[in-house]
């Protein structure tokens, strides 16, 4: 009795040893996930610059995003007008680095004319991007407005709503690379996230965001 208890013993120890060793080399995150399962999904640029504005390779699991439920219910507000209703797509949680940034990214219809103008002259911090209705971004957040031409949205034959999305962040502003290098870095991120909502809203052209490789 007492040989065949041992032998159970070494039995699970083996196989407890087993699964450790699988587990090591299968990669396996646990509770966390990459940049590239976050906010609905990432292109390896915008994955790269999540990593470098919050300083950590891994994140929480309430940083992957659903884009279909979120999208029917931003399109519920395309249609019925709610301009002003901002709501929140994804916010990112570093699983490691607790002292990071937690970026936050969110949708809404925008009055066409409260679009702010460009600026007539250079803005240090500041740079705008040569696509949509205006893109825009800063050490601390990025904008991008674009039209949705879309059956499914349109409230008259000659206006389409325009969605303005936005990358902020809470408290704590950039832990990795901040500063001035975070302008891009910002756009990078929410270029790709704007462009994949605006396909599942189905507006025309992806809002006119263009699908982007490489980083800015």
């Amino acid at each position: 009795m007492e040989k065949k208890i041992f032998r159970l013993r070494i039995a699970f120890a083996l196989g407890s040893i087993a699964l450790m060793t699988s587990s090591c080399f299968s990669g396996d995150r646990g509770d966390s996930v990459t940049a590239h399962d976050v906010c609905g999904g990432l292109s390896e640029a915008a994955a790269s610059a999540m990593e470098k504005i919050t300083a950590t390779e891994e994140f929480g699991k309430d940083s992957v995003s659903g884009k279909e439920e979120f999208t029917d219910a931003l399109l519920s507000d395309l249609k019925a007008g709610r301009e002003g209703k901002e709501r929140e797509f994804c916010r990112v949680h570093p699983d490691k680095n607790k002292d990071s940034p937690v970026p936050r990214i969110h949708f809404g219809m925008q009055d066409r004319d409260d679009i702010p103008p460009e600026k007539e002259t250079a803005v240090v911090g500041e740079e705008d991007f040569p696509f949509a209705l205006r893109a825009t971004s800063t050490y601390t957040s990025a904008d991008v407005y674009f039209e949705c031409r879309s059956t499914s949205t349109e409230r008259n034959s000659r206006e389409h709503p325009v969605v303005h999305g936005k990358l902020s962040y809470g408290p704590r502003l950039v832990g990795g690379e901040g500063g001035l290098d975070a302008i891009k870095l910002h756009m990078d991120i929410l270029q790709h996230v704007a462009r994949n909502i605006a396909g599942e809203l189905g507006c025309e052209d992806h809002g006119d965001i263009p699908e982007r490789d490489e980083a800015w």
